[in-house]
């Protein structure tokens, strides 16, 4: 029931324009970037996932009312927490979704949702004027959802306090792939930075974290090397998925005669 009363509640108001979302990319190097490069590892893609479908675009959007907007939210978290197996990507910083101009206790509510959606496999919330008052919903995303494998929290306005729970929340996390954390309104501190580099290193398919620039020379050299070795065991991982696969499709038609 509790549930059952957050999706209900999820409702916006119309009439605002907030930032496009970013675009799929292959952040190589820890420079500040809006792109978010994720793409299902079960399925080995190279390819950015599709957009969520059922969500307006942005002429759409002009023409739609705040009514529209809410339904739109709605219709998508239900569909989330319904294990709707083809809703791999959430993106919330669309502007037809109005998630930025919800209050508070609905934005929560949407997280919490969030963290019983099994199927959803990546999450964007770029530019939403997320806060250390969101931290904690964030973090309980991470701990909740165990199959998440990216999270995109750029160009917020998350800081050092809130930051540290997403490190602790993102620490040993089994299948996390991607995390970006930069550009948000305050310089990323060097206790934030080490703590999400220690998460990190306690999370060996973590290859992608996005911290920006780094002042400090160890600290960047310390991303630098984690970033490789993660990378590495991602790719060791893939190719012993693609081992066992084609094992299963052998045994599967037998041999020839």
């Amino acid at each position: 029931m509790g549930l059952l009363r957050a999706l209900k509640g999820v409702s916006t108001a119309a009439g605002a324009e907030l930032p496009e979302p970013p675009k799929a990319a292959k952040p190589e190097q820890n420079k500040s970037s809006r792109r978010l490069s994720w793409s299902p590892l079960s399925k080995g893609s190279k390819e950015a996932p599709a957009r969520p479908e059922g969500v307006q675009t942005n002429d759409e959007t002009s023409k739609a009312g705040g009514g529209e907007a809410a339904s739109a939210l709605g219709q998508l978290l239900r569909r989330a927490v319904g294990c709707d197996d083809t809703l791999h990507l959430l993106d919330l910083s669309k502007p037809s979704l109005g998630f930025a101009i919800m209050p508070m206790a609905k934005q929560l509510a949407s997280l919490g949702v969030l963290a019983k959606a099994r199927a959803v496999q990546a999450v964007w919330l770029p530019g939403l004027e997320l806060t250390d008052a969101h931290a904690p919903a964030l973090a309980a995303l991470l701990r909740e959802h165990r199959t998440l494998q990216a999270l995109c929290l750029e160009r917020n306005g998350l800081t050092e306090q809130g930051l540290l729970q997403i490190a602790a929340a993102a620490s040993g996390h089994p299948s996390l792939n991607e995390l970006r954390v930069e550009e948000q309104k305050r310089p990323l501190s060097g206790a934030a930075a080490a703590k999400l580099l220690d998460a990190m290193e306690a999370t060996p398919t973590l290859a992608r974290l996005g911290l920006g620039a780094l002042r400090d020379d160890a600290l960047a050299m310390r991303w630098t090397e984690l970033s490789q070795k993660n990378a590495a065991h991602v790719r060791k991982c893939a190719a012993l998925r693609k081992t066992s696969a084609a094992g299963r499709r052998v045994q599967k038609v037998g041999p020839r005669r």
